[in-house]
């Protein structure tokens, strides 16, 4: 059974006190463009990734603690389709985590169909 790739996603990697985002396009089972940045986790950063973001509509985080709570929140507030991802699902498929890659290799399991998000209510309580 042959996965459908997803053309345009993205994944964040929450941590108390950033954010790695990583924008993704696919064409023909092959990275055609890719971008990862660090944000602040501040209201700040916040805006800057939801800019970042612009012109992608879903994409998967992981669900690190109480941390993604509100950008989970501010991201499902702006329309995008956020998945979340318990993190050991994110191990035990893509091994070891590194926090400088974790954002990109989230990006191509997500694409690929490799990780689903789990359920999610409309708004998350922190």
């Amino acid at each position: 059974m042959e996965r459908k790739i997803k053309p345009k996603v993205f994944a964040i990697d929450v941590g108390e006190s950033r954010l790695v985002a990583t924008k993704m396009e696919i064409n023909n089972n092959t990275v055609k463009e890719a971008d990862t940045r660090e944000f602040k986790y501040n209201e700040e950063g916040l805006k800057e990734l939801i800019k970042f973001l612009e012109g992608y509509e879903e994409g998967i985080m992981e669900a690190t603690g109480v941390y993604f709570y509100h950008v989970y929140n501010v991201l499902r507030d702006k329309g995008l389709k956020v998945n979340v991802i318990n993190p050991v699902q994110t191990v035990e498929v893509l091994g070891k985590k590194t926090d400088k890659n974790d954002s990109i290799r989230l990006a191509i399991a997500y694409a690929a169909g490799t990780v689903k998000g789990s359920y999610q209510r409309e708004k998350c309580k922190n």
